[in-house]
């Protein structure tokens, strides 16, 4: 529990100064020995910050190894179900990209990047089936591509463009925040902030695009500005934060696939009035434990 929650901590820390965790190797442990984790940490690039960074936790003790790989603003990463790839999105404001990277002994080697075909992409995932999916927040729009079993990015499939927009200023346009695959389902969930809402879509395999479908679209409440989602182990349950209104928000799905928004919990205090806005959540492997970070509560 001390170690498990140890890492969450960092986890939850790193999210909230903009930077990410993106998955752990495990050392062969032998008996009597203390389990050693490695795992990359993105950053935005510039005031001494070069790129990916390899971390090592071994009991309550945290180090820097060192520079994985020197890019530009690898803000978010992930790493693929199979441990063999990394993926890191290039977070610029005019046209961002996509890297893929081989992993060799907590090594990365840079494979290939493409285009985001969006500005400022800050969220990327893959599945079992290579098909990866960027999200672009400034641009508002999700971008479709696949990844060889050689780590090789496609060049781009398609783009899925988001609508709408809420009463915020940081809402007058679409911002997509994150795109990910439901787990034991086709579907694709974009968690959209400018928005304030949940798109749904699939992938047409033959055509190469993302098609939208049923429940089309899931609206927050007025002012979320929601970010992320984190699925229970269950499969009945979806809590998505939201940023601007620091809440987390319990969404329930019926037999048919649709959604149902319940009650929403707020992760702030109370009587806490300063300024703070959510960022990441996960959810334990056991379903246990919600986490959810705040950047200003801290």
């Amino acid at each position: 529990m001390k170690n498990r929650n140890l890492i969450l901590f960092v986890l939850l820390f790193l999210s909230a100064s903009l930077t990410f965790f993106t998955g752990c190797h495990n050392a062969q442990k032998k008996k009597g020995e203390t389990t050693v984790t490695y795992f990359y940490v993105g950053t935005y690039t510039g005031n001494g910050s070069q790129g990916i960074y390899l971390y090592k936790q071994q009991g309550d003790s945290l180090k820097r190894i060192k520079l994985a790989a020197k890019t530009v603003n690898p803000s978010f990463l992930t790493i693929t179900p199979d441990k063999r790839f990394l993926l890191a999105v290039n977070e610029t404001h005019k046209t961002g990209s996509i890297e893929s990277y081989a992993i060799h002994n907590h090594q990365l080697q840079f494979v290939n990047r493409r285009s985001s075909y969006g500005a400022d992409p800050c969220f990327v995932s893959v599945n079992r089936k290579g098909y990866v999916l960027v999200a672009n927040y400034s641009s508002g729009n999700v971008s479709l591509f696949h990844l060889s079993p050689k780590g090789m990015l496609s060049p781009k499939w398609d783009v899925q463009q988001d609508t709408g927009q809420g009463i915020s200023p940081r809402q007058k346009g679409p911002h997509a925040h994150q795109a990910v695959f439901e787990p034991n389902s086709n579907r694709i969930i974009t968690v959209d902030l400018g928005a304030n809402a949940l798109f749904f879509s699939t992938i047409d395999t033959l055509q190469k695009k993302l098609v939208p479908v049923f429940p089309f679209e899931k609206k927050m409440r007025r002012g979320d500005g929601s970010r992320h989602l984190a699925f229970h182990p269950n499969g009945k349950w979806m809590y998505v934060v939201s940023e601007l209104s620091n809440t987390v928000t319990l969404w329930l799905r019926t037999k048919n696939g649709d959604y149902l928004r319940e009650k929403a919990f707020s992760t702030l205090p109370d009587n806490y009035n300063e300024t703070s806005y959510c960022a990441e959540i996960k959810i334990s492997l056991d379903g246990h434990f919600l986490y959810a970070s705040n950047r200003g509560h801290n």
